[in-house]
């Protein structure tokens, strides 16, 4: 799976045009290898939307914009209405969720979690393993998790992001305060990193879009 990530700073006053702008990218359906894309605000910066998008392979990705996405970028006008935005690609490495795919769970979802990690050089492996034994097996303990994939970027090699999709606002905050302090204990995962920069998203219905068929 190849993932992208963008996050964009709006002004208040153009956050309804943001919206309306980003429930244009419809197109996306019909994209070869499109898997599917959602977002939504960041609950701790409500000016800051966050959108994902899940694709078979970069080769698809790389063909979409190509061939579709300045189109639908002139349609939607959207570039007028933020003020800043960051876009990072990803490899993803490895989902949870044994019952569904990730990508098929993607409607069930309220909330969006996204941390976006930046390891010491050097320690890529110990955070990988501890994203395996410790980080995967917590949040598959915690009812109410539909699905995470855990992504490398593609042109930092110490840059993660783990991404999960969770049931209700509710359960992620139980997840919060029940299990992530205990995680990072035993992950020591404050020691082998250098940065990490967690968002919240309160998944918008209107902006999800899957592919044809």
């Amino acid at each position: 799976m190849f993932i992208k990530w963008i996050k964009c700073l709006v002004n208040e006053e153009d956050k309804d045009a943001f919206s309306l702008a980003q429930q244009q990218w419809r197109n996306l359906e019909s994209a070869e290898g499109f898997l599917g894309q959602v977002g939504g605000w960041n609950k701790k910066q409500p000016c800051e939307a966050g959108i994902i998008s899940f694709w078979k392979d970069d080769i698809s990705y790389w063909q979409f914009m190509e061939r579709i996405h300045d189109e639908i970028v002139d349609m939607n006008k959207q570039r007028n209405t933020y003020t800043h935005i960051s876009v990072e690609l990803y490899d993803g490495q490895r989902q949870i969720g044994k019952e569904h795919p990730f990508v098929d769970v993607l409607t069930e979802g309220c909330i969006l979690r996204a941390g976006d990690c930046t390891v010491k050089r050097g320690n890529e492996a110990d955070f990988e393993r501890t994203q395996r034994e410790v980080w995967n097996p917590g949040m598959e303990e915690t009812g109410g998790i539909l699905a995470s994939v855990f992504c490398r970027s593609q042109t930092d090699i110490q840059r993660y992001l783990a991404v999960s999709i969770w049931k209700s606002e509710e359960i992620h905050e139980q997840y919060v305060k029940g299990k992530v302090s205990k995680l990072r204990e035993r992950s020591s995962v404050t020691e082998i990193t250098e940065r990490i920069s967690g968002h919240v998203i309160e998944m918008d219905r209107s902006w999800i879009v899957l592919p044809n068929g």
